[in-house]
């Protein structure tokens, strides 16, 4: 077996079992230094082997590609099987159940707001994306539940970060909205009864 075969398989066995993406979903952006201890440890055993060749810089690299294609389809297989967004919005969930939201209560034609991964799951596209209200919030600008003069019948709102949680927070309930239904990290706000 080659240095390299080898550190793929140590690269995969210490990811799966100690890194994942844990570092992603906790935004620390750092593995924990255990996990980095065994990849490290896997290079510096791959360069010792190297000397009896002549060649521990060879093996040394050898591991950190054979480390990085490991940690590659460790990381395949844990992203394969989440239920959460491992793309844009990482860590993300609650959309596909937010966008059913959408199809059992709004009609084709009833405009709302909504983050666009909730809008392109949905039969209904007639919708206003919310980074424009959150530009408009963040500068100063009022919200009267309206966009360009047509009324919004819902907002379904990605609230993951604290700050457009809070935007939202203040803005909504001030025009008239309330909170009706969260899912994972979106929250839905109608019309409150009478307004």
């Amino acid at each position: 077996m080659s240095i390299g075969f080898l550190a793929v398989l140590a690269g995969g066995l210490v990811t799966r079992a100690m890194v994942r993406d844990d570092w992603a979903l906790q935004r620390t952006w750092q593995i924990e230094p255990s996990a980095a201890a065994w990849l490290f440890g896997a290079v510096v055993l791959a360069a010792v082997l190297g000397l009896a060749w002549r060649a521990p810089a060879a093996t040394a690299c050898a591991a950190l590609a054979g480390l990085a294609l490991g940690w590659s389809l460790a990381l395949d297989v844990v992203q394969a099987r989440a239920s959460y967004a491992t793309g844009y919005w990482y860590g993300t969930r609650g959309t596909v159940e937010a966008a059913a939201w959408v199809d059992a209560h709004l009609g084709p034609d009833q405009m709302y707001l909504s983050a666009k991964e909730v809008a392109i799951r949905t039969h209904d596209l007639t919708y206003v994306d919310q980074e424009n209200v959150a530009y408009s919030l963040s500068i100063g600008r009022a919200f009267d539940g309206t966009w360009a003069g047509q009324p919004l019948h819902a907002l379904v709102t990605w609230q993951r970060e604290p700050y457009v949680a809070e935007l939202f927070a203040q803005a909504f309930p001030a025009a008239g909205f309330q909170e009706t239904a969260r899912f994972g990290d979106y929250v839905v706000y109608v019309p409150a009864p009478g307004s």
